[in-house]
C-alpha cells in the first residue's frame, strides 16, 4: 500500500522505510522471513510470501504481524490476548462523531492495542483525514477495501509511534487540508507527490 496521504514529512521516512525493505529482501541470503515466497506459481513479496501460504490464515489473523520486515522488525507488540478486534461493518464516515461499525470509530474510539478487519468489500469515503496510532493494525486481507474522497489514512508522529500495521488497502493522494484531532487540536497537512 502506497501511502499518498502522508504529510511531507513523512515522506522521507516511508522512501527511507522503502529502500530498506528492498535492501533486505534483496541481498539477505536466505531470509527466514521469505521461506515460502510461491503460491500457486504466483511470485509474492515479502511479507505475502510469509503468510499467504497457509490457507488457514484467516483464523489466525496476527501471523501477519510476525511477517513485518524493516527498521521495526517483527510486531510482536501488536499481537497477544489483550488485542481487541474489531470489524468494520459500517462504510460511512463522520469525523465529528464516528458511529460504531465505521473504521474511524475503531481507530479512534477503541483505545489500546487493536486489529481492524472488514465485513465485506467497502469503498470508504473519509469526511477528514485518519490518524492512526501505535498498535493499531488496518488488515484489509479478504475484502477489496477502498478509501477515496478527499482524505487518507495518516501515521500521526510517525518517528514516535511503532506498531503500525496497514495490509491490503488502497487510498488515494489528498489534497492538502485541515485535520481534526479527537483532542480538537487543529493541524495543517500537506499531503507529499507520488514517490
Amino acid at each position: 500500500m502506497a501511502c499518498h496521504g502522508c504529510p511531507n514529512g513523512n515522506a522521507n521516512v516511508w522512501r527511507f522505510v522503502l529502500c530498506l525493505l528492498i535492501a533486505i529482501a534483496g541481498f539477505a541470503p536466505n531470509p527466514s522471513f521469505a521461506k515460502k515466497t510461491k503460491v500457486d506459481g504466483l511470485k509474492l513479496n515479502v511479507i505475502d510470501g510469509c503468510w499467504r501460504w497457509n490457507s488457514d490464515w484467516r483464523s489466525n489473523r496476527q501471523e501477519l504481524a510476525l511477517c513485518s520486515v524493516g527498521f521495526s522488525g517483527k510486531m510482536s507488540n501488536n499481537i497477544g490476548r489483550d488485542v481487541i478486534y474489531y470489524q468494520v461493518t459500517d462504510p460511512s464516515d463522520n469525523a465529528l462523531d464516528p458511529k460504531p461499525g465505521t473504521l474511524r470509530y475503531g481507530v479512534t474510539m477503541i483505545k489500546g492495542k487493536k486489529w481492524i478487519t472488514f465485513q465485506r468489500e467497502m469503498h470508504i469515503r473519509l469526511d477528514k483525514p485518519l490518524l492512526i496510532s501505535s498498535f493499531t493494525a488496518i488488515d484489509g486481507r479478504g475484502a477489496n477495501v477502498h478509501i477515496a474522497g478527499n482524505a487518507c489514512l495518516l501515521v500521526f508522529q510517525a518517528y514516535f509511534q511503532q506498531h503500525e500495521i496497514i495490509h491490503e488497502t488502497t487510498c488515494p493522494q489528498t489534497p492538502q487540508q485541515m485535520v481534526l484531532l479527537n483532542e480538537r487540536i487543529d493541524i495543517f497537512l500537506k499531503s507529499p507527490k507520488h514517490f
